[in-house]
């Protein structure tokens, strides 16, 4: 009976529920041919849109462009064939024997026809919607992309630029929502519009405490400029002016972070000079007498959503219960541009339903945990918990470190690395170096650090992602460097607090190295210490200066004027890395009784006397 039943169920399957289709054709021809209509008038009314938005924008994404273009002209011919059939169904004689008998056949034929046009209408709908979002403009800056709620503002500040009254622009929004990447496409349509400006200058990362000679020593080179070196901040000012006088000049100075002097720079508020700042403070821009601010928001849901989708690669594609998980995953990133990209693309390896769900349940439990507790930095910690090897985690927590300004210098990268013994299952240097660039090519891979702009040998870390790296460190390492507080403490204040006890890396910059001649005593669990003075003052360090520190794996002291080393350094058995660059050093003799030194430099260098190490590998 059960295998009747069965044969039944097939049958049906393959001959009822295919008639009851073929049958609808004909009841509901009218009423599809309606739907039909509507539709029609839906396609065209978004097909218009989009031309609209094509003819209003400066720019269109390349990849973008031959699926638009294919969109466009197959949206057009759906239109045809839809209208076609819409005349044909209101001019045809639908029934016969005067309204009796309607004819089956010919409404069998409309039916189907706007049955199977309104499906592909729908489908077009669709992937309307995802094209849209790849007709960004935007500079690839390997961190992310803009999106199409970027583009009205850029349209805006190119509208504004144009006006004469216009002179100081301001940009302002959270960090990681995207205003440097805003900055450089409008630098890009500004150098690409011969009319608007002859010049068009931009610099990165002004952020606080600028020096106006290296602001203005920057903005004079990129205008190739000949002006003597010797010249004072005022006499470059002067040249300047007149240089802006008789030509048209955007600057864009991003990030900054407090007031700076623009008439002292050399750049006065006339028509022929325009200025654009980027800031997260609005306070900064309205003490610069901004015209105009805009507001950058973060992106929307929906951008954010397919920002994620790119960035996590096909997993997303092959499965809809990953989908469900993974968009909750998206949320937790708040809409931020480096945070969504961050997590995105260290979810790439991530192939279950179960280790999504863990990812969501991890970034959840950051929000009650004892760590970093605001929403940007949770995925950005969750991304450094997949490293998976501590090597690299150790590396990243480094850049934070090693980080001066806004770049990463590679081989100050590498040397703080070695010293620290990270790479110690390589035997030689070449072996060390490819483990060091691999390490950070997996860093650029889950976007935590990206490319310079300038110089491949510098990388480039986000505020936001060093901030969760300092934050860690402090947190789990005890890692300390002057960065984080502006050079507001002097060394001996820091040594002084209690944290200090439990310090394990320590940097400090030039501000704080004088007070060297006070500190009594260094905490024992050092491994790492690294000083860079300014090299015009000398400095004494106390005779018992490293006898607690016998742990101490590296040391760094640069831009020093040491007369002589403390004779402490000799208990530095454990030692193997000892770096005097830049420095004028006095007796050095002691360096010899370090036995396990293995790497040392005396890099630009003014040495007194020295002797040979008996185990040294590299000098």
């Amino acid at each position: 009976m059960e295998a009747m039943d069965s044969i039944l169920s097939k049958i049906a399957e393959y001959t009822v529920e295919p008639v009851g289709r073929q049958v609808g054709y004909v009841i509901h021809c009218n009423r599809n041919l309606h739907h039909l209509q509507y539709g029609v008038r839906w396609l065209k009314a978004e097909r218009d849109y989009l031309i609209t938005e094509v003819d209003a924008a400066e720019i269109i994404n390349e990849r973008a462009q031959p699926a638009l273009q294919d969109w466009l002209a197959r949206a057009e011919a759906i239109t045809v064939m839809a209208e076609d059939l819409l005349r044909d169904g209101n001019r045809a004689n639908l029934e016969c024997l005067h309204g009796f008998c309607p004819n089956l056949k010919y409404r069998y034929r409309l039916g189907r026809r706007s049955t199977g046009l309104l499906d592909e209408i729908e489908m077009f709908l669709h992937i309307k919607e995802a094209l849209i979002l790849q007709m960004e403009w935007g500079v690839s800056t390997g961190e992310y992309q803009a999106f199409r709620s970027r583009t009205s503002t850029v349209r805006q500040i190119m509208d504004e630029l144009k006006k004469s009254s216009a002179r100081r622009i301001g940009v302002c929004g959270p960090r990681g929502v995207g205003k440097t990447l805003l900055g450089k496409e409008v630098y890009r349509q500004a150098r690409k519009d011969k009319k608007l400006f002859d010049d068009v200058v931009i610099l990165l990362d002004v952020k606080k405490n600028p020096d106006l000679e290296v602001i203005q020593s920057k903005i004079v080179r990129q205008l190739d400029m000949k002006i003597l070196d010797d010249e004072n901040l005022d006499g470059r000012a002067n040249h300047l002016h007149a240089r802006i006088l008789n030509k048209k000049i955007l600057v864009i100075l991003d990030d900054v972070w407090e007031h700076i002097d623009l008439d002292a720079l050399g750049l006065p508020s006339v028509p022929t000079c325009k200025i654009l700042l980027t800031s997260i403070s609005r306070e900064a821009l309205s003490d610069t007498k901004m015209q105009k601010v805009f507001a950058l928001d973060i992106l929307t849901e929906e951008e954010a959503w397919f920002l994620f989708k790119n960035k996590a690669g096909d997993v997303l594609k092959e499965n809809v219960n990953i989908v469900s998980v993974a968009t909750q995953v998206a949320k937790r990133c708040e809409g931020l541009p480096i945070s969504i990209v961050i997590v995105a693309s260290s979810s790439k390896g991530i192939s279950t339903l179960t280790s999504w769900e863990n990812a969501l349940r991890c970034l959840e439990e950051f929000d009650t945990d004892h760590g970093i507790t605001r929403s940007p930095h949770l995925g950005i910690e969750w991304s450094y918990n997949q490293l998976n090897d501590e090597e690299v985690k150790q590396l990243f927590l480094l850049c934070g470190f090693a980080i001066w300004g806004k770049d990463i210098y590679l081989p100050a990268l590498l040397k703080f690395s070695m010293g620290l013994g990270l790479f110690s299952k390589a035997y030689t240097m070449e072996q060390a170096k490819d483990a060091f660039q691999s390490s950070v090519e997996k860093l650029k891979d889950f976007c935590l650090l990206t490319d310079s702009d300038d110089d491949n040998r510098y990388v480039r870390m986000h505020d936001l992602v060093r901030d969760v790296a300092n934050q860690i460190a402090f947190r789990d390492g005890h890692i300390l460097s002057s960065a984080e507080d502006g050079g507001e403490y002097e060394l001996k204040e820091w040594l002084d607090k209690d944290f200090f006890k439990k310090c394990s890396m320590m940097s400090s910059q030039s501000s704080t190295v004088p007070a060297l001649s006070e500190v009594t005593r260094i905490h024992p669990k050092l491994k790492m210490l690294y000083l860079h003075g300014k090299g015009d003052n000398s400095v004494e360090m106390p005779s018992n200066f490293f006898r607690e520190i016998q742990e101490l794996k590296m040391l760094d002291l640069t831009r020093l004027h040491l007369l002589s080393l403390p004779s402490s350094l000799q208990f530095l058995k454990n030692m193997h890395a000892l770096f005097l660059n830049q420095c004028t050093l006095g007796d050095v003799a002691l360096v010899g009784q370090l036995n396990n030194l293995e790497i040392l430099s005396f890099s630009q260098s003014s040495l007194g006397e020295t002797r040979r190490l008996e185990n040294e590998k590299q000098l």
